[in-house]
């Protein structure tokens, strides 16, 4: 239930975590073993908009519901490239369910209005959009692809001199280490790691490669990615052994190179050994 934090409601806190974050913890520990057998399967997790927009009263209830949204990215990020485990978090407004019924904070009730005239979803609505999410094709999540790719400019760090250099993004990809993917796959293990701010995921280099048969120019690549709740991509930036930036509109190349890395997230590989070489490199003491 809804409750002020003010008024300590500590059996209602702990119930709402109960079912709402460790239900998912126990169904995802049952589910998974099968699905990993298997190399397939779909979880859909059931979230709120209030675990983005939150209010007064529905704290530990959206703090519930954030925690479910952070759950479904991070399954994603560890289980769709390895396990081919697709995972969707739906995120509905306000639904006609018991949970404003089971008010037992007054202040809360006198303060707030709950009457019947604010406009709700039924729960045969997100029963359909289970439905819809669960009967859609693999290619619906751009698996070995992309929505699309753009250009933009990003301040980056070279020689310890700061400037702006262009980025290639492709959007709404399966998993935003499909870049740093490719790398691998075609010339092993990256050269060296950048993490800005300590973050936990770093920018991987790749320095001096031949990119294409009939061209010896020696390519530098940074391949990175993120996942957020408003986008997934995964990126590319690419500059020569004069530090030109490869995808400027002026350099000669750079349609050639937008096609390299286009094809090779089309076509990647299904070989998984990328992963556990980079998950051991992410999850070891620093």
């Amino acid at each position: 239930p809804l409750t002020y934090l003010k008024n300590l409601h500590l059996d209602e806190w702990l119930n709402t975590i109960e079912v709402n974050v460790k239900g998912i913890l126990r169904t995802l520990h049952g589910a998974l073993p099968s699905m990993k057998k298997q190399n397939k399967g779909h979880i859909v997790n059931i979230a709120s908009v209030d675990g983005k927009e939150l209010y007064k009263g529905g704290a530990v209830y959206g703090a519930s519901k954030a925690a479910i949204i952070a759950l479904s990215r991070a399954m994603r990020m560890e289980l769709s490239p390895e396990f081919n485990i697709k995972v969707t978090s739906i995120e509905p407004g306000t639904v006609d369910t018991d949970l404003r019924n089971d008010i037992t904070d007054t202040e809360l009730l006198n303060d707030k209005d709950y009457g019947g005239d604010e406009p709700m979803l039924h729960p045969e609505d997100i029963a359909r959009a289970v439905l819809y999410v669960i009967s859609e094709p693999d290619q619906s999540n751009y698996k070995n692809g992309y929505l699309d790719y753009n250009i933009q400019p990003k301040l980056t760090v070279i020689e310890n001199d700061s400037t702006y250099i262009n980025e290639l993004k492709f959007n709404a990809v399966f998993t935003a280490m499909y870049t740093k993917k490719l790398m691998f796959d075609n010339f092993g293990k990256w050269d060296k790691e950048i993490r800005s701010n300590n973050e936990r995921h770093p920018i991987l280099i790749w320095e001096r490669k031949k990119l294409f048969e009939n061209d010896n120019t020696l390519y530098s690549i940074a391949a990175s990615g993120e996942e957020t709740w408003e986008e997934i991509y995964a990126s590319v930036i690419v500059y020569d052994n004069e530090n030109k930036d490869c995808l400027s509109e002026t350099y000669t190349k750079k349609d050639a190179l937008i096609n390299y890395f286009s094809d090779g997230i089309k076509n990647l590989k299904t070989d998984n050994t990328f992963y556990d070489v980079y998950w051991d490199m992410v999850n070891a003491p620093r």
